[in-house]
């Protein structure tokens, strides 16, 4: 006799493509197969950008974020958030998805750097679909980083740079031609208000804050003058070449050495998540005793926790109990669907 669930789904002919794509099935079975996956993660803790699409684009060749991850490279996971097109309103309505409050201890973001307002200020009367009124984008990025201190070790707030203006009007006639606009979407002056107050929602906070208008400013002026180099920060206008990318990083870097608070951040001062092969090949016949050691100096294991490959607890034997639980989870939900049809 088939046992009920199978009887079950004969009876109610349900495809596996209905099953696994139903959404009580499709929330249960990823939280087992994400188990699978802890051994990534575990070691290293994460930094995130969370911004717009000068973040999204700061993984690009020579981009600020790759940056960020080679200077954190096996110590940090450095994760990119960034959302091309958005503004502080849209970003604010995901920052409970992206940064559960749920997180705790190790699982928290060591770092979250926010960079928002290149597209709040937009000008209305030219690109208003993603214009965010100066007092709103001032409250959204206030809730942002309110949820966010309570949700990271640390937080650090970077105000939009400024723009090439005439370097935008030039890419619109080379781009658009005869249905270029002809006009500004942004301007230096609109944007310098939305880096003023970002600043003051940081020392409201007291957090960090990487003035990029300022900074950008200033390399654009050195760049224009340039005569054996870019003579720009940007692309497009708006979005940052190599030049670019490289000032932001900088400048980024440049606060995280120096601000009060933010010494664990230090690069140096991180052990990696597994012992650097030189010291492997140090001692090849040892590399037991290496990986043993080097553990018990980083105080007891991964990110969640974990004490020891060779301790009392059976991870792996945990591991398999979690995947178990999710599936049975997956099961249930099965049950609950088919009985529903």
């Amino acid at each position: 006799m088939l046992p009920p669930a199978r009887r079950c789904a004969a009876k109610k002919k349900l495809t596996f493509a209905e099953f696994i794509m139903n959404p009580l099935v499709s929330r249960a079975l990823p939280r087992a197969l994400s188990a699978l996956a802890m051994g990534l993660t575990d070691r290293r803790r994460a930094i995130v950008i969370f911004g717009d699409s000068l973040t999204q684009r700061s993984f690009q060749p020579a981009g600020w974020g790759a940056a960020l991850a080679m200077r954190y490279q096996r110590r940090v996971d450095v994760i990119n958030r960034g959302f091309g097109g958005y503004n502080s309103r849209w970003c604010l309505a995901m920052v409970d998805e992206l940064f559960p409050a749920s997180a705790r201890g190790r699982d928290k973001p060591l770092l979250v750097t926010v960079m928002l307002g290149t597209n709040d200020a937009a000008l209305p009367e030219v690109e208003p679909a993603p214009t965010v009124p100066l007092e709103e984008y001032r409250s959204n990025l206030d809730a942002i980083v309110a949820k966010l201190k309570q949700r990271a070790e640390h937080v650090v707030v970077m105000t939009p740079p400024c723009m090439d203006e005439p370097g935008r009007l030039a890419y619109q006639r080379e781009t658009y031609q005869d249905d270029a606009v002809g006009r500004l979407e942004r301007t230096n002056a609109n944007t310098r208000r939305y880096a003023d107050a970002a600043m003051a929602v940081a020392m409201l906070h007291g957090v960090p804050c990487v003035d990029l208008f300022a900074s950008t400013s200033d390399a654009l002026e050195s760049a224009a003058a340039s005569t054996d180099g870019p003579t720009t920060l940007f692309d497009d206008g708006i979005h940052f070449n190599a030049l670019g990318q490289e000032v932001v990083y900088a400048s980024l870097v440049r606060v995280i050495e120096s601000a009060p608070g933010l010494e664990d951040l230090d690069p140096e001062k991180m052990p990696p998540d597994w012992p650097f092969g030189p010291d492997l090949r140090a001692n090849p016949d040892a590399w037991r005793e290496t990986f043993d050691a080097h553990l018990e100096k980083r105080g007891g294991g991964g990110r969640g926790g974990v004490a020891s490959p060779r301790s009392s607890v059976d991870w792996e034997g945990a591991r398999g109990w979690i995947v178990a639980a999710g599936m049975t989870a997956a099961h249930f939900a099965s049950r609950k669907l088919l009985g529903a049809r």
